[in-house]
């Protein structure tokens, strides 16, 4: 009896309870297989209601989020609700959490719900669907490039309208997929194959997890008119049928990565040059040095190049790679441009890449040659400009009448001389404070085209960011606005980027450098 009475008032209860909640969450399943999408719905009921921002579950992304309101009048009530979706696909077990919403001012929150996820089934020989994974070794070295075949098969007579593999990421490798999607008839099958090359980036014993496919194939369902044969036929019985989808998974691979010999991180076979656009040029002109390796191999791997050049301005550009494939080998070209700018003679040392070749599996070192730049009007030059600018005291005979000058002026009387230190000592003062106040006004000052030097008029009047970039690559170390703009530009020619550079403000502080350190310096 008394169990009948808790039954009947737990009944009772429930819709009370249901009425009174103004927020729920539900899940359109809780158990799906590895990959699979799982939606939950948040719904509250009110005028006001802040949903929470949820970008992830467990760290698997949010796919999409839809949102639907519904009104409802019950007695002349009016009820206002508004649901919001949220799909991601889970790869473990997970826990969607309490979240927190706000309805009118006042915080509610949701009940964690757990979901279950499964293993894909493997597939298997004679099945309606197999998916199988290939590589054409299993041993090979760090870099080493190695040919993975993905291949999903499915029987022609079981009315699969979708099929979708999983792209392959595996930990510890590069990958990068080769050309498109084959997709031919073999037999009974419908047979779709997809290449990738992938490279293993340290050495180890590892395991390539298996990759999942989708597919999805019409199911009929019963028609109103299942007895009429005119509605027997592909156009109604597409429109009586529903979707039903399946997952499949591939077989596994383990692979063996030995490492490289000398902590290499290259193989294949390349060859380097390097050139220059001139090799003799004007002091603080630009010299652009050109890299260029080509080969086969992992050369998506190759670093970027710098260059250690005493004494001179050296600016490293993003090398560029080109990546192709010939006879099954996967290689390209990879381009990079080094700016020097100097003042006196150079050279370009020898660039040196180290690599296991492997046509001979042994450790290969490649140079290039050294390349001497003559720079003129350089330092040099500069000295011989400044000795001559040094006036040497001239030897002048004396006459009578410098005699009666000199008597003069030793005659001067000592309050003369007082008089005249004092008027000097104050000039100097007053010229020493007006210098100090005009320095610190200096950049905010206007300057006008034609009091600037040479270099700084010729930063005013540059026509395209490409010559503003090479009139300010000389100054580069010696002030830090300087080199923002060079980093700048570098992005605006070429990253796309649109950054704004105030070419008044640069050519004050060029002015500024030319002041300082003279003009005969910089080569005006």
């Amino acid at each position: 009896m008394r169990n009948i009475l808790g039954k009947l008032i737990t009944l009772f209860l429930i819709p009370v309870w249901l009425i009174a909640s103004n927020v729920q969450v539900s899940v359109d399943k809780r158990e799906v297989t590895r990959g699979d999408t799982v939606t939950f719905t948040i719904t509250a009921e009110g005028e006001n209601i802040d949903f929470p921002v949820i970008n992830s579950i467990d760290n698997f992304p949010i796919l999409g989020t839809a949102q639907r309101s519904n009104i409802s009048i019950i007695n002349g009530n009016i009820t206002k609700s508004l649901s919001k979706s949220y799909t991601f696909a889970p790869m473990k077990d997970v826990t969607i959490p309490s979240f927190e919403l706000k309805i009118d001012g006042k915080t509610y929150k949701t009940d964690p719900i757990k979901v279950k996820v499964t293993k894909v089934a493997t597939s298997s020989a004679g099945s309606d669907a197999i998916l199988t994974m290939s590589v054409d070794k299993r041993e090979v070295h760090v870099g080493e490039p190695v040919n993975l075949t993905v291949t999903l098969k499915y029987r022609r007579d079981k009315n699969y309208v979708e099929s979708q593999v999983e792209s392959p990421e595996f930990s510890n490798f590069w990958i990068k997929q080769v050309g498109n999607v084959q997709e031919y008839v073999e037999g009974n099958y419908i047979v779709k194959k997809v290449k990738y090359i992938i490279f293993p980036q340290k050495a180890g014993d590892f395991k390539l997890e298996p990759l999942t496919a989708k597919l999805a194939r019409r199911v009929a369902v019963k028609q109103p008119f299942g007895n009429d044969p005119f509605f027997n036929d592909d156009f109604f019985n597409t429109m009586f049928a529903r979707l039903e989808t399946k997952r499949i998974a591939s077989n596994t691979l383990s692979i063996e990565v030995k490492p490289l010999p000398n902590s290499l991180e290259l193989y294949g076979t390349f060859d380097i040059s390097v050139t220059v656009d001139k090799k003799e040029v004007e002091a603080n002109k630009p010299v652009k040095v050109g890299i260029r390796i080509d080969g086969y191999g992992n050369i998506d791997d190759i670093k970027k190049f710098d260059l250690n050049i005493p004494d001179a301005v050296v600016y490293a550009d993003e090398p560029k790679i080109d990546t192709r494939i010939s006879n099954g080998k996967y290689g390209g070209t990879f381009m990079q441009t080094i700016t020097v700018v100097a003042e006196s003679n150079f050279t370009i040392p020898s660039l040196t890449l180290k690599f296991v070749d492997s046509e001979t599996n042994q450790p290969t070192e490649i140079k290039s040659e050294p390349i001497k730049i003559n720079v003129k009007g350089g330092k040099k030059a500069d000295v011989t400009v400044e000795q001559k600018m040094v006036k040497q005291p001239e030897v002048v005979k004396k006459d009578s009448k410098d005699k009666e000058n000199n008597v003069s002026t030793a005659m001067l009387s000592q309050k003369e001389q007082t008089t005249s230190g004092w008027l000097m000592f104050i000039i100097g003062l007053a010229v020493g404070v007006l210098s100090a106040f005009g320095i610190s006004k200096f950049r905010q000052n206007r300057v006008s085209m034609k009091s600037l030097s040479s270099k700084a008029r010729a930063i005013r009047q540059a026509k395209d960011e490409k010559e503003l970039f090479e009139l300010l690559l000389p100054y580069i170390k010696d002030d830090p606005q300087i080199e923002d703009a060079v980093k700048k530009l570098e992005e605006n020619l070429f990253k796309g980027a649109s950054h704004r550079i105030d070419k008044k403000l640069l050519a004050e502080i060029i002015e500024e450098i030319e002041e300082e350190s003279g003009d005969s310096k910089r080569g005006v």
